[in-house]
């Protein structure tokens, strides 16, 4: 017999097409032909020349069918029982792993003649993976922890075994056979670095940041190494231990992209920006003008709060002809960032977006920006399914819950706004505008009761937090200043802004942050405690002068009073009660609040715009004053115009109805003046004869701009930091 088998072994090694009998052949999966009229149909030519007379009728079929076993139906790729000779077992093993003949190769094992040949190393290696891939897999696992050392089928069990269960998802046996792997020889970068991914993926980060690391030691110039380390940090939420290998690595970081993007995002979360800009010039200074490169250096730009930088870097990119893909993304991103925009280049923008394809991409950061992109040009509609796709793609992302929300009410999806709404309630208790976004959309929706329901809830939640009297609350204020967060823009721009440069900076925003305060308790104590409003009215100063100044106005065709988010803007209609003027204010509180405040109310978030523009035309036909923020609108594509190195929002419905009716309008806002709150009132230019409205527009705004600039040069307190004209400052470029 062991004549005979080295005779087949030799004629088949030296037959042209013998060869081919151990590699696989796609022609026969799923089939169940028996290996002996397998070999018959393909070699029946050859097996005189090839094989003695008597091996020849022995592999010819016998009559009838061979009776299958359970296993062979299982196998699916015509396993059939095995006729064991003394050929190389581990070739004809690996012939039959190669094809995919798990189950065959099992059985091939079994029927082995001696203990000797089963006891050997490479062929039980083979059997561990016959029996993982045939579905045994613990069986497979087990035999792998009793071989002596795996290392020289490494290259065999990653493709066969360990990315297949990767595949399959089976990441704590994939993990157990890449133990083995690294216990049995010498330190294997693949094999870590694979170890580490699949601990980090199933957040097992002890483990996983100890493979990165090793991997380091044995490769200290693995870029892609120090990116995962990078990652895997940032995953198991050590931004600090992050943000310092990231500075470690000091421009050493420029020598590969995906690093790159990890040192920036790191650096970013760990409040770092500055670190950023070095970073993005030694890419430049390398000079390197792949579009994965200048991607690189836009978005370390963007990230540094250096959104003029990072257009100027993508321009001088595509000056040399660098664009398309990653870059025209990046550079609309960094593009984006500006609050300096028209209706062109927002249109520019989101074709950039849209030739690189972020609406078809799966990175939600981008597609929110592309989102905010079309909301900023008016083009809700559109803005609708990218960010629901963002969304689905970040569901804990608010930021972008807000905008979907936004983008549905715009697109008088009111009922879908509403649910949008509602779902940022639960991490935003206290916040007001999603309060009254939510219930207004409710209210557009037709569920009225509903509407109201909901903002009861909020003022019930509000009153049972607050004092029993003003004034002990009032008084309590000042404790609360060292906690409440302002963005630092808002500050440093504020800061610029002051008339008295000897001011203290601590102390200044000490104040500055109490006004907003002040103003907040204002409005919960007008909406929560509509029975005691007169212990607030008791803050009111003298207003002779406020007085005195409206009384000379022409109110027959009523009086626009144009206001901004300043001072403590919410105690206006109690000062305008005070001084008798019968007044209607335009705000986002919804209309179904149940106090005099609310019955006071022109509200825009439960009214269409044609809505509030009737209500407004009524109530100046009926002879009253309208008050009108005229820096706050919810819709993103509200215009915007420079202001000190800024562009903040500012509407020109007030100047158009003045010019259109004829009405007086003036300036006002109300002001702390030693602890007692006045009231500002200067007049505000009229049309001349025959002026055309659109010279007037911008020259009554330019007035009103005047008295902001004047207002906002005063007392810290008097600020207020947030909402209307505070919504979109930006930090000045430096860099």
């Amino acid at each position: 017999m062991a004549g005979r088998s080295r005779h087949l072994a030799a004629g088949i090694a030296a037959h042209p097409g013998g060869a081919a009998l151990f590699r696989p052949d796609r022609r026969y999966h799923g089939q169940r032909q028996s290996r002996r009229s397998r070999l018959v149909e393909d070699y029946r030519p050859n097996l005189p020349r090839i094989l003695p007379h008597s091996w020849h009728h022995r592999l010819a079929p016998r009559a009838g069918s061979i009776a299958r076993k359970p296993w062979q139906a299982a196998d699916g790729r015509g396993a059939q029982p095995v006729e064991v000779t003394d050929t190389d077992n581990v070739a004809t093993m690996d012939a039959m792993l190669d094809r995919g003949q798990w189950l065959r190769a099992v059985e091939f094992y079994r029927a082995l003649p001696s203990r000797a040949a089963k006891d050997d190393r490479a062929t039980r290696v083979r059997l561990a993976i016959a029996l993982i891939r045939s579905g045994k897999v613990q069986s497979g696992i087990k035999l792998f922890g009793e071989i002596e050392h795996v290392a020289p089928e490494r290259a065999m069990l990653l493709a066969m075994v360990v990315k297949e269960l990767m595949r399959a998802k089976r990441h704590d046996d994939a993990t157990a056979v890449l133990d083995k792997m690294i216990a049995s020889g010498a330190d294997s970068i693949e094999e870590l670095r694979l170890r580490a991914s699949l601990h980090g993926r199933d957040k097992r980060f002890e483990p996983a940041l100890r493979d990165a690391r090793r991997l380091l030691t044995l490769d200290p110039c693995d870029w892609p190494g120090h990116a995962a380390l990078l990652k895997l940090l940032v995953q198991a939420g050590q931004i600090t231990a992050a943000a310092d290998h990231a500075t470690s690595l000091g421009t050493d970081a420029a020598n590969d992209i995906a690093l790159t993007q990890m040192v920036i995002l790191s650096l970013k979360r760990d409040g770092r920006e500055d670190a950023i800009v070095p970073l993005a010039e030694a890419i430049e200074a390398k000079g390197v003008t792949t579009p994965q490169a200048a991607a690189a250096v836009v978005a370390a730009y963007v990230e540094a709060g250096l959104p003029a930088h990072a257009e100027a870097a993508g321009e001088k990119y595509a000056s040399l002809g660098v664009a398309g893909g990653k870059l025209d993304e990046t550079l609309a991103q960094a593009m984006i960032e500006s609050e300096d925009q028209t209706p062109e280049r927002l249109d520019k923008i989101i074709d950039m977006m849209r030739n690189s394809k972020v609406a078809d991409g799966r990175d939600p950061r981008a597609l929110r920006k592309m989102g905010f992109a079309l909301l900023r040009a008016g083009r809700e509609r559109e803005a609708v399914p990218v960010l629901a796709k963002a969304l689905k793609l970040a569901p804990n992302s608010n930021g972008i819950r807000a905008l979907y929300a936004r983008a549905l009410r715009q697109s008088e999806r009111y009922e879908e706004a509403a649910e949008q709404f509602k779902q940022l309630l639960p991490s935003h208790p206290e916040a007001h505008n999603f309060h009254r976004y939510a219930a207004g959309a409710l209210s557009l929706a037709g569920k009225k009761d509903e509407a109201a329901a909901l903002f009861d809830n909020f003022i019930d939640a509000r009153r049972s937090r607050m004092s029993d009297s003003f004034e002990a609350g009032f008084d309590n204020l000042w404790s609360k200043v060292d906690k409440h967060k302002v963005p630092a823009a808002n500050l440093e721009w504020a800061w610029s802004l002051r008339k008295d440069k000897k001011d203290d900076r601590a102390e200044w925003e000490r104040r500055a942050k109490w006004g907003y305060l002040a103003d907040q308790y204002i409005i919960d104590w007008i909406e929560c405690r509509d029975d005691q409003i007169h212990e607030a009215m008791l803050k009111l100063a003298d207003l002779d002068q406020a007085d005195q100044a409206l009384s000379k106005i022409d109110k027959s065709r009523g009086v626009i009073l144009a206001s901004a988010h300043i001072g403590p803007m919410f105690a206006g209609p109690l000062a305008l009660e005070l001084l008798g003027i019968e007044s209607r204010w335009i705000a986002s509180t919804p209309g179904s609040v149940r106090t005099a405040y609310g019955r006071r109310l022109i509200s825009t978030s439960d009214q269409t715009g044609a809505e509030v523009a009737r209500q407004t035309l009524r109530t100046l036909g009926e002879g009253k004053a309208v008050v009108i923020a005229i820096d706050g609108a919810i819709a993103l594509s509200a215009p915007r115009v420079p202001f000190e190195g800024q562009h903040i929002t500012m509407s020109s419905f007030a100047p158009r109805l003045v010019h259109r009716l004829g009405t007086p309008s003036m300036f006002v806002a109300p002001r702390w003046e030693n602890n007692k709150i006045g009231f500002v009132v200067e007049p505000m230019p009229a049309p001349e004869p025959g002026e055309d409205v659109n010279d007037y527009v911008p020259r009554w705004q330019a007035a009103f701009l005047d008295y902001l600039r004047e207002f906002l040069s005063g007392e810290p307190e008097n600020l207020r930091l947030a909402g209307g004209v505070w919504r979109h400052i930006r930090m000045p470029e430096n860099g």
